[in-house]
This record gives structure tokens, C-alpha cells and sequence, in this order.
């Protein structure tokens, strides 16, 4: 059973993906361009350990990038674009406990990428250090999808 995940990475796409687990979901198509990083956790958290493919088509930014990183099998169509970025929270002042989160997250978002991926952390680290935009082969290359494919249904 596929699952069609587009738009924002909030709590009603964590709903979805929570129902759609219980109804048996095995691929998951998936075009976003984030959201919050704690929605995408909680996607992460639900989808890692189970035999799930998603692929990406469209756009896969931001949180939505950790949300494909759960797949155990993961692929992107040719002309999908990812984006990188640091981490941020929302908040007009932010406290010193705010801008501890922000180094947490930022250091969670990394390890994803590096354990799931090819990179060391340190490259890790640095596609998050600013906006980062790139296509399907270098998300390949970096291991963020295992492969590239013309078909998704």
C-alpha cells in the first residue's frame, strides 16, 4: 500500500503516517518542501526499523529530508531537488536554552544524515551550516537515496 505524503512536515502528516501504518503502508511517496523538525522526528522515530520505501519526487527540503532518511529503502526521481539548512526554531528573542535546542537538533539532523548516509559527520555537519540546494546524483552520492528512478507508482 503506497501513501502520499505532500506539503508540510507538521502534526497532521505525522497523523498520516501514523494511521497509514496500522493499515499495513510499505512505500511512501513523498514531495515536501519541511517543516518542523519535531514532526519530522516523530515521522523518523514511527518509520526506522520497518521495511519502508519512500521516494522522493518534486522537492525533499528541509525536515523532509530527515522524513526520507527513514526509509530503509530510499530513492528520488531525476529531477527532484533536496535542500539543506541549519536548524531553527521559532521565536522573535531567543533564549540561551533556545539556542541550546538549536545545537541539539542541529547535531540530531547531522547524525541522521551520517548514519543513514555516506558522509562523515563532519560533512554532515557542514550541508547544514548553510542553505544548501542539490539534485538526485549527489543525493546519491552522499547516500541520502540509495538510487535514482524514472518510475514512482
Amino acid at each position: 500500500m503506497s501513501l502520499y505524503l505532500c506539503g508540510d512536515v507538521d502534526e497532521a502528516m505525522v497523523g498520516r503516517v501514523l494511521t497509514a501504518l496500522d493499515e499495513g503502508v510499505d512505500r511512501i511517496i513523498l514531495n515536501s518542501e519541511g517543516g518542523g523538525i519535531y514532526s519530522a522526528f516523530a515521522i523518523f522515530d514511527a518509520l526506522s526499523g520497518r521495511n519502508i520505501t519512500i521516494i522522493a519526487t518534486g522537492k525533499c527540503m528541509s525536515a523532509a529530508v530527515v522524513v526520507l532518511l527513514a526509509g530503509k529503502h530510499r530513492y528520488a526521481t531525476p529531477h527532484c531537488r533536496f535542500l539543506t539548512h541549519p536548524v531553527s526554531i521559532s521565536g522573535d528573542t531567543p533564549s540561551k536554552a533556545d539556542e541550546n535546542e538549536v545545537s541539539f537538533l542541529g547535531y540530531e539532523v547531522a547524525e541522521i544524515i551520517h548514519s543513514r548516509g555516506t558522509i562523515s559527520l563532519p560533512k554532515a555537519r557542514s550541508l547544514l551550516a548553510e542553505e544548501t540546494y542539490f539534485g538526485s546524483n549527489y543525493a546519491k552520492t552522499i547516500g541520502i537515496i540509495h538510487d535514482v528512478t524514472e518510475r514512482i507508482i
